[in-house]
């Protein structure tokens, strides 16, 4: 489980996917506390969850709480942010985020052009609410690229990364950028 505290830019509308299941989006525009950097990070609700955007409107300051969910499909990593609660308590210090797992991949680090690189390490993780299994791809960027040089398939890490998030093209897109790794004893 995670929180982040930022204010709340949309709130989609709810949508019913099928006779049994529902769904909404929101998103949350966050600032990096050390860059000063903006996010703009989307969040899912899913059934009786939906609801919790009911008491907010946009502009809100909000303090999200969530767990991250992943997938592979076919070649392709797909991460969401599953939120669970939303209240106005935004006195508390984002915490590091931290996650442990066992590593399933280490690709090849990516020369996008001169001056920027990156690298995607994938992690096995475990759902402490649902006992699930989780697969999360973290980016790694310039300099962090050599980060995974010193792991390999197997072996259980601890990761600290931030959530970046943008909007392109009016879909919103979240990534997990990684800037430590260190083995999990």
């Amino acid at each position: 489980m995670f929180f982040i505290i930022g204010q709340l830019k949309k709130i989609f509308e709810e949508v019913q996917v099928n006779k049994d299941f529902k769904r909404r989006e929101f998103v949350v525009e966050v600032t990096n506390e050390h860059t000063g950097h903006v996010n703009t990070v989307k969040f899912e609700l899913f059934q009786e969850h939906c609801a919790l955007t009911n008491s907010f409107k946009e502009g809100d300051k909000v303090k999200v709480l969530y767990h991250i969910k992943g997938r592979k499909w076919e070649d392709k990593y797909f991460t969401t942010f599953k939120a669970f609660k939303i209240s106005m308590d935004t006195k508390a210090e984002t915490l590091p985020q931290i996650i442990t797992g066992k590593v399933v991949g280490i690709l090849d680090a990516i020369e996008v052009n001169q001056e920027f690189k990156k690298r995607d390490f994938v992690l096995q993780v475990t759902n402490e609410q649902t006992g699930r299994s989780e697969i999360l791809k973290f980016e790694l960027f310039q300099d962090h690229c050599e980060l995974a040089d010193a792991y390999k398939e197997g072996d259980r890490v601890k990761i600290s990364f931030n959530i970046k998030g943008r909007k392109w093209e009016e879909k919103y897109f979240n990534t997990l950028q990684a800037w430590k790794i260190e083995i999990d004893n």
